[in-house]
């Protein structure tokens, strides 16, 4: 009786991808086991592939395919090579997908303009809806900074970040407020003089 398993001339070794601009799948060619049997010619005809995401624990047979499309993750191959008398045999392989590409920031040009108050501050506004973000992969959080709400004075930053979980993209603005209310002036009451000297002078003092 056989009970010797079938070889593999080579299992693959680890396999890293990475996800483009345009889409967050990346497409994985199977390579093409082969395998030896003291007994029997051909162990590849009979074989199953299967694929698991280590992230999730999901499994999914694979087998047949030619490729077969990754979103970012860590996953785990496993094809098996049988003989006739159903000796079997495993090769396990992994294949991980980053997503490198950072989440696009469309900036503006310029942002409104912040009017202070009379106590010469403003309340930060929300302007993130200025600042759309895109990203092929993850749904994005963008973060002002200051944040909205925030009391600010002067001249400061802005900054608009955008993250996807693994890289981000920023903006940054200069704002000054802008003072538009006009100063106060406590204006003296009329001043009548009596000219003492019948000299038709009187000297006035200038108020400040």
């Amino acid at each position: 009786r056989d009970t010797i398993a079938p070889v593999f001339a080579a299992c693959p070794p680890t396999d890293t991808l990475y996800t483009s601009s345009a889409s967050c799948l990346t497409q994985l060619i199977w390579p093409v086991l082969e395998s030896s049997d003291n007994c029997d010619d051909d162990t590849e005809s009979d074989y199953r592939t299967w694929l698991e995401d280590l992230g999730t624990g999901d499994v999914i047979e694979v087998t047949g395919e030619w490729d077969h499309w990754l979103a970012p993750g860590h996953y785990q191959v496993r094809e098996r090579h049988k003989d006739e008398s159903l000796n079997e045999a495993f090769c396990i392989w992994e294949v991980v997908v980053l997503d490198t590409v950072a989440p696009g920031l469309n900036c503006p040009t310029t942002l409104p303009v912040l009017h202070a108050s009379s106590s010469c501050t403003a309340v930060m506004p929300d302007w993130t809806g200025l600042v759309p973000a895109a990203d092929a992969c993850s749904v994005l959080d963008v973060v002002q900074d200051p944040m909205p709400g925030t009391v600010v004075t002067g001249s400061f930053t802005v900054t608009f970040t955008a993250t996807d979980g693994v890289s981000t993209t920023a903006c940054s603005y200069p704002i000054a407020l802008v003072d538009t209310i006009a100063p106060t002036l406590a204006c003296p009451t009329n001043k009548n003089r009596n000219d003492l000297n019948n000299d038709c002078a009187q000297p006035v003092l200038w108020p400040i």
